[in-house]
């Protein structure tokens, strides 16, 4: 499996479990919620991610810097990018 194809599923969980976080308030579908947030986060554990960050040096002048994360779960990326 490819970087851009783990990216897409990143990026698709997160929007699908945004759409649902707006039903969440129906007490039938918070179940369902809770059990996709529950699959997200084991899906997240243990999986590596390489992030780019661009840091201010200087007056017009930016360095890109590449970190390499392995994330503990769904709450471990939140606190990396609030």
């Amino acid at each position: 499996m490819g970087k851009g194809n783990i990216y897409r599923q990143l990026l698709f969980a997160f929007l699908f479990i945004g759409g649902l976080a707006a039903k969440a308030q129906d007490p039938e579908f918070s179940q369902f919620y809770a059990n996709r947030l529950y699959h997200l986060h084991k899906w997240l554990s243990g999986r590596n991610f390489e992030f780019n960050n661009f840091v201010h040096t200087g007056e017009n002048s930016f360095q890109n810097q590449r970190e390499n994360v392995t994330l503990q779960g769904l709450e471990h990326l939140l606190h990396l990018f609030p």
